[in-house]
């Protein structure tokens, strides 16, 4: 029945058990993506001329728990969701943040392309999955099942 549920190919409403399990199980795609974009931002901050090391030990620290659980999550270890629910939103406060304070340093014209998609446009459209994950998590949770570490 989960086939049957899905908005566009990436919500996932929860109806069922079955439904529940796939949203929580996709939410590990965008977590994993996440990460990566947390590694890469991590470095983009360290290839500047005056590297931000702020930035960059923040965005690492963030990373690492974030792949790592990635690949919990996709083996169906739903446990995992409130906790990366926390780093991602962290993530999402961190690249909006430094988003913000590069364009207001260097101006739209002097901005990369690949930074502004980085910051930006990746974590809204990974944020899309992430919900629909947490919300078959608190399925899960309301109807009493299992949600195993």
């Amino acid at each position: 029945m989960a086939s049957k549920t899905k908005i566009f190919g990436y919500w996932i409403s929860c109806v069922d058990e079955e439904s529940a399990k796939e949203a929580v199980k996709m939410a590990g795609l965008p977590v994993l993506l996440m990460g990566g974009n947390a590694a890469l931002t991590a470095l983009i901050a360290l290839s500047q001329q005056s590297p931000d090391l702020t930035l960059a030990t923040s965005c690492a620290a963030i990373s690492l728990p974030l792949i790592a659980i990635a690949f919990r999550i996709r083996a169906e270890k739903s446990g995992w969701i409130p906790s990366v629910v926390v780093l991602f939103a962290a993530f999402l406060i961190l690249s909006a943040l430094s988003g913000y304070v590069a364009l207001m340093d260097v101006g739209i014209e002097r901005i990369g392309g690949v930074q502004i998609v980085t910051s930006w446009i990746v974590p809204l459209i990974c944020s899309v999955l992430m919900v629909a994950g947490f919300k078959g998590w608190l399925w899960l949770k309301t109807k009493g099942l299992p949600r195993p570490l």
